[in-house]
Formats: C-alpha cells, sequence, structure tokens
C-alpha cells in the first residue's frame, strides 16, 4: 500500500528513493507525485514539508531451472553530483581537482566549462573540493550535499544566490540584504529590478545555478 512521507531539511529525491529501495526516477514519476511535480521544477531540491508518495514496490519475477546455478545482479543507483567551479562569473576550465565524499576520493580535471561531475552513493552528506586554480594555487570548498531547498522558496534561493557569488544571509526571510542582494542579481541576468523573488527571477537562478 503507498505511503505518504514528509520531506526532512537535507533530503533529496535520490535519498528519499534510496531508502525506501526505489529507483529516483520511478519514485518521481509515480502517478501520485504528479503536484509536488508541478510544484517542484527540481527533484533534487525539495523543501521540507513537502509530501511524496513512497508507490509500493513490485517484486519481479523470473522462471527458473532447476539443479541449475543462476546469477542476479543488483543495479547500483548512484546519484551525480556536479559542481561548477568559477572565478567572478569566469569558468576555471581544466584545472585538476581532488573531491572527497564521505570519505571516497575522487581526483580529475574540470571540464571545458569548469564542471566537476562525479557519481556519489545516495545519501551522501558532505564533501570536500580542492582545486588547483593555479601552481601551488589550491582553492577548498567544504560542500553540504543535499541540503538545497527548493528554488522556489526564500532559503532555497538565498543559497542559491550565496553560491552564485552574492553575499546572502540564510535566514529564510525576504530581509533587505536578501533583497539587495535578489537585485544584484536581477541587474546581472536582465531581469526587471524589484528586489522580489518573483517568476523571472525564479527561472533565471535554476537556469544560472541548477543547470
Amino acid at each position: 500500500m503507498a505511503t505518504s512521507y514528509r520531506v526532512r531539511q537535507g533530503e533529496c529525491i535520490s535519498s528519499i528513493a534510496h531508502r525506501h529501495g526505489l529507483f529516483p526516477d520511478d519514485l518521481w514519476q509515480a502517478p501520485d507525485n504528479a503536484e509536488l511535480r508541478a510544484a517542484r521544477r527540481n527533484p533534487n531540491s525539495l523543501a521540507p514539508g513537502d509530501v511524496i508518495v513512497i508507490p509500493d514496490r513490485e517484486p519481479k519475477q523470473a522462471k527458473l531451472a532447476l539443479d541449475s546455478s543462476h546469477t542476479f545482479k543488483i543495479k547500483g543507483v548512484p546519484a551525480k553530483l556536479s559542481v561548477l567551479v568559477s572565478d567572478d562569473g569566469e569558468a576555471l576550465a581544466d584545472r585538476a581537482y581532488t573531491l572527497t565524499v564521505d570519505g571516497v576520493r575522487h581526483e580529475g580535471a574540470t571540464d571545458s566549462d569548469g564542471k566537476v561531475e562525479v557519481w556519489v552513493a545516495p545519501g551522501s552528506r558532505r564533501a570536500l573540493l580542492e582545486v588547483e586554480v593555479e601552481a601551488d594555487d589550491i582553492w577548498e570548498y567544504e560542500l553540504e550535499l543535499g541540503g538545497l531547498d527548493a528554488v522556489e522558496t526564500i532559503r532555497g534561493a538565498q543559497a542559491r544566490l550565496t553560491n552564485l557569488g552574492y553575499g546572502c544571509p540564510s535566514s529564510g526571510q525576504l530581509d533587505d540584504d536578501t533583497r539587495a542582494a535578489l537585485e544584484a542579481f536581477q541587474a546581472d541576468h536582465e531581469v526587471s529590478v524589484s528586489g522580489e523573488l518573483d517568476e523571472p527571477t525564479i527561472a533565471a537562478l535554476a537556469e544560472h545555478h541548477d543547470s
């Protein structure tokens, strides 16, 4: 029987699906979650208090011959972690990096767009990204994974503004500092400057941060 689950701070579709033994796409696309899909643009940035319906798992059946050995493979469900590294809006491409996620170390180089993309275990919570910007000049970023609220919420917008370089508190309130950050972002991205978290601003934040 399907059950309702209330999202908690720091959870996303991947971690919730993993906990309930489901694939993220199957959970997100379940018919009973149509209302949530309409409210949230990104399944990996839900808001605390959102309600997601956990459908019943459908067991698979297989016909097997007796007196034989059989091998079954369980598909893993990794989640993709994508980080854009830039300096004052300029992508830092082809920079060596080390990314440590919950003790697991990944090494590589940023791509031509300055992105770091690795597959990590669902439910991973903390990471340390070290990027060699210049010889002997290493920048470090401490990452809190799964803690990004939906872009439509004040706290979600504040986090995205901070990540994009617009100093912004994490108050959850549309205070003066948040309005100033919104106005600066709007001016830089050809959005009508209002200091409000309106639909054009939400769309621009999603485009420049979440894509």
